[in-house]
């Protein structure tokens, strides 16, 4: 395992870490007896955006490994791979269909958090979900080789710049986008 791998690793193992212990304590709110009864006999549901083998399914592969015996009255835990439209459709199948009783859980790209607001075509409204916590902090950055003419802000505010993006509710597509509405950069976005 190289070192990036072995990072990336324990930064996924940290995060895990700290999402179980969010949920454990938030669960701890409630008379032991309760915990015990909802969750017992019960398969609890983890929806990925994705196909799977990716970051997102290993990810959600591994807290399902652990989840189960962490959460008072040992529910079954599985992972079901939803992939399309970055997530969206994922999205939109916590939102609408049940259980919704905490049973599903959701590990979606976070451009499907704010694709809503930017396409109005979303068939979920994200502001409804419960948010427990985010597998890793990815830092975004917006990248134009040094040939393009564009170096600064202000560069990108005045001269069109075309940006590559993977596709509909990513990240890729959905930044440029707000910087365009937000900041008046002209960014030109080719999806594919």
């Amino acid at each position: 395992m190289s070192e990036r791998e072995l990072t990336s690793t324990m930064a996924r193992a940290g995060a895990l870490a700290a999402v179980l212990g969010l949920l454990v304590g938030a669960l701890s709110c409630l008379p032991a007896h309760a915990q015990d009864v909802f969750f017992r006999g019960k398969q609890v549901t983890i929806v990925v955006g994705f196909t799977a083998g990716g970051g997102y399914d290993l990810t959600a592969r591994l807290y399902a490994r652990h989840y189960g015996r962490l959460i008072p009255g040992n529910p079954a835990v599985i992972v079901s791979n939803m992939p399309g439209a970055g997530s969206a459709v994922a999205a939109a199948s916590l939102a609408n269909a049940p259980p919704q009783d905490g049973t599903r859980l959701g590990f979606i790209a976070g451009g499907a958090v704010i694709d809503p607001l930017l396409t109005g075509k979303a068939r979920y409204d994200a502001r409804q979900f419960h948010w427990i916590g985010g597998r890793a902090n990815e830092p975004s950055i917006c990248g134009i080789w040094h040939e393009a003419g564009v170096r600064t802000m202000q560069d990108a505010m005045t001269r069109e710049s075309v940006i590559g993006a993977s596709g509909p509710g990513s990240r890729t597509l959905s930044y440029p986008k707000i910087l365009n509405e937000l900041t008046g950069t002209r960014f030109k976005v080719v999806t594919g």
